[in-house]
């Protein structure tokens, strides 16, 4: 460990040389899960660099400001949900950070706390949350070597692949559950499914969306009008599918938290005022709540 006990050395380091030190460990258990092309566990390269610069140019001041409609009507309806049956709160707060999420991110429409995209947003935010600790688990603990062979009793293809120069090689990941004994890895190839169709199901069908010129203004509707301006073009664009499937993703990650922990805001939610006024609204908040915000 290497501790910069002044302002002067971490500003040269970190500042000044940060490129060169800029990194992050490898999730190999997330890659398992299917988060691989999620910015959040990507390592430091070109693609990093390229998801970083999609959400950072997506989610400026002056770029947001084409979803606060959609975040007002989505208040909206989270109000009344509360005002209309106040003991299922947390349905509806999850409804409703379900709804910013994949809103934003995917262009999803939530109609109703029985949505299916709900369900698929619960799925994988347990599987997130349940996985093991990030770059903590013996799929992370034993990595790969590019000299190690494939034993005898793993099947063709993974014999093959780690065979290959990739550095992902033989290693636990690479194992059967029987043999592994990890609870993490059974885990997370148990649970892959969830993380995929969170990327997969929205995509296909904003995609299509795109295609008939109904899509909703969303995080990968953006990409997707710069995949085709390009392509009108006659340019190669460098971002991929995958790509765009893994930086919708991210922001679904970088929400997750609020769908998945409504316990975490009990405490919040029940010490603040707007929980016991939603449940017994005066007449001056029903009528802000029909006719809209004051901005």
């Amino acid at each position: 460990m290497i501790v910069l006990n002044s302002v002067a050395a971490a500003q040269e380091l970190l500042d000044k040389r940060g490129a060169n030190y800029s990194d992050r460990p490898r999730f190999a258990l997330f890659e398992v899960m299917g988060w691989s092309g999620t910015l959040t566990f990507l390592q430091w390269g070109k693609r990093f660099q390229m998801h970083r610069k999609l959400i950072q140019s997506s989610f400026t001041k002056p770029a947001i400001v084409k979803y606060r409609e959609f975040q007002v009507a989505e208040a909206h309806k989270l109000m009344q949900g509360i005002m209309r049956d106040s003991g299922n709160w947390e349905e509806s707060l999850r409804r409703f950070a379900t709804a910013i999420v994949l809103g934003i991110g995917f262009g999803v429409s939530i109609k109703n706390e029985s949505d299916p995209y709900v369900k698929m947003a619960v799925d994988a935010s347990y599987a997130l949350g349940h996985g093991g600790a990030p770059a903590g688990t013996p799929v992370d603990f034993f990595p790969p070597s590019k000299r190690c062979c494939a034993p005898p009793f793993l099947p063709p293809f993974n014999r093959r692949a780690s065979l290959t120069a990739d550095p992902s090689l033989f290693a636990v990941r690479h194992l059967p559950n029987w043999l592994a004994r990890s609870t993490s890895l059974k885990f997370a190839r148990d649970w892959r499914w969830s993380i995929r169709a969170i990327h997969d199901k929205p995509y296909a069908a904003i995609s299509q969306q795109f295609r008939q010129g109904t899509a909703q203004p969303s995080f990968i509707t953006s990409l997707l009008e710069q995949d085709a301006e390009l392509k009108a073009k006659g340019k190669v664009n460098p971002m991929t599918e995958a790509d765009i499937k893994g930086a919708a993703g991210a922001v679904y990650a970088a929400g997750q938290d609020t769908v998945s922990q409504p316990r975490q805001l009990n405490a919040t939610c029940a010490c603040s005022l707007w929980l016991p006024l939603a449940a017994n609204p005066p007449l001056p908040m029903i009528a802000t709540l029909r006719r809209g915000p004051p901005w």
